[in-house]
């Protein structure tokens, strides 16, 4: 017989276990059966949550074994890099290690719970670095963003919270009069002008910015985008190929994700129509604004 085969209003019946089967009518040995392949699976179940708990009991042991095996290792050096999710993922090996010293790069960007797990009890001294004027953490949950401000990250935080810290007020990377369109963000913000005072324009621009209007309108589907300002953008950057700039010197930035792909889909089309100017090794940087934070060209 097999299990599935029993009516499911099959009385248990324990006692007749002790009975001679020999002894019994067709109906009790069925139930004779029923009760036999209960116990040996009560059994069998029992044996399998035991073994389960060995096995997790043993994997644990075998983590913190190679942890404690990796914090000796590591603990010779005397700097010691990971990414924030990776502190997470080798959360134990920094309990192992206990730094005195924690410095954060982006700290801005991440979320403050993810931080947490980074810090260890005896830590003395939290460096963070970053802008909490640009991009906050990642947040894909409407309600713990909105109601439960997780996309405030700690630094963030202890800023609006009054707490001291210290703001650069000389920028290196731009020429002056863009900065200057920055001036509602960073007020204090000067320019280094020995080192960005002869950034050289672009050929053929007379100016470091322009401000170029139309008034196509966007589409809207999962991401928005806009076939005018990629002709513009792309047949703008073709200019700049043909007065002598790289195409890997040209980056064109793109507010959404929809944007982007419809550059690059437009992108290739304009590799066969102008094989002398794009190739595949040879092309613009396209990127979102977010991605591309941090890089320059």
């Amino acid at each position: 017989f097999k299990y599935n085969d029993f009516p499911e209003d099959c009385p248990l019946e324990p006692g007749l276990l002790n009975e001679d089967i020999d002894q019994l009518g067709d109906q009790d040995k069925i139930k004779f059966l029923y009760a036999l392949l209960v116990k040996v699976q009560a059994n069998s179940k029992e044996k399998i949550n035991q073994l389960i708990l060995d096995l997790e009991l043993l994997l644990e042991r075998k983590d913190e074994l190679e942890a404690m095996y990796r914090a000796e290792e590591v603990s010779k050096m005397k700097i010691i890099g990971m990414t924030i999710t990776g502190a997470s993922i080798n959360n134990s090996l920094v309990k192992l290690l206990m730094p005195e010293v924690v410095l954060v790069e982006e700290a801005a960007e991440i979320l403050e719970p993810q931080l947490l797990v980074a810090l260890t009890p005896n830590l003395k001294h939290l460096i963070m670095i970053g802008d909490h004027h640009q991009l906050p953490p990642q947040v894909n949950t409407y309600t713990l963003k909105k109601k439960y401000h997780f996309d405030t990250s700690m630094m963030q935080r202890l800023v609006e919270n009054k707490l001291p810290f210290v703001q650069l007020t000389l920028q290196n990377r731009m020429r002056p009069e863009i900065a200057e369109l920055l001036s509602d963000i960073y007020p204090n913000l000067k320019s280094n002008i020995a080192r960005v005072g002869s950034i050289p324009l672009p050929k053929i621009l007379a100016n470091s910015s322009y401000f170029w209007s139309h008034s196509a309108e966007e589409c809207s589907e999962r991401s928005k985008s806009n076939p005018e300002e990629v002709d513009r953008a792309l047949s703008l950057g073709l200019l700049l190929v043909t007065y002598g700039h790289k195409p890997t010197e040209i980056t064109i930035l793109c507010a959404y994700l929809g944007q982007t792909a419809l550059m690059k889909h437009q992108l290739a089309k304009y590799m066969i129509s102008f094989p002398g100017l794009v190739s595949k090794e040879n092309q613009f940087i396209i990127s979102t604004i977010d991605n591309y934070q941090g890089d320059e060209n």
